[in-house]
């Protein structure tokens, strides 16, 4: 019986170096079978992920502005990352996604919040606070 174990390791052992090997090279094939197809997509699909990168991952920092005459599009994007804040998520787009739900879950607390989300911007403007803090809506998220 031990002769008959140690024949079935060698073979074993024969059968999972030939089944490495087999799956090396399906795994180069399928490397450049998906290389070939990223170099033909690649060039049509990488200018647009560049471009709205931003808008599907992270803080969506892209729409962070720094002028100063646009004050109105930092308060905007400060009370919709308030929002978002309030999940500990600061983006703008989930910060939409929640006063949305508010919308629809009371109007009347919907107007309120806003109105006090952006009220809070507009004062942290107006008495000079840091204005980095406001577009992040840190100022608001407790309004």
């Amino acid at each position: 019986t031990r002769e008959v174990a140690e024949h079935v390791g060698k073979e074993s052992g024969k059968i999972a170096d030939a089944v490495g090997k087999e799956s090396v090279k399906i795994a180069d094939a399928v490397g450049k079978e998906t290389k070939k197809h990223y170099d033909k997509v690649a060039p049509v699909v990488e200018p647009h992920a560049k471009k709205y990168s931003s808008l599907i991952n992270g803080t969506m920092a892209d729409l962070m502005t720094t002028d100063e005459d646009r004050w109105w599009k930092q308060t905007l994007d400060g009370t919709a990352r308030a929002y978002g804040r309030v999940v500990l998520c600061d983006n703008p787009f989930t910060g939409l996604m929640i006063s949305l739900a508010i919308l629809f879950g009371s109007p009347v607390a919907w107007i309120v919040s806003l109105y006090c989300a952006a009220l809070t911007n507009l004062t942290a403007k107006v008495i000079g606070l840091d204005q980095s803090m406001m577009r992040r809506g840190i100022f608001a998220s407790n309004a």
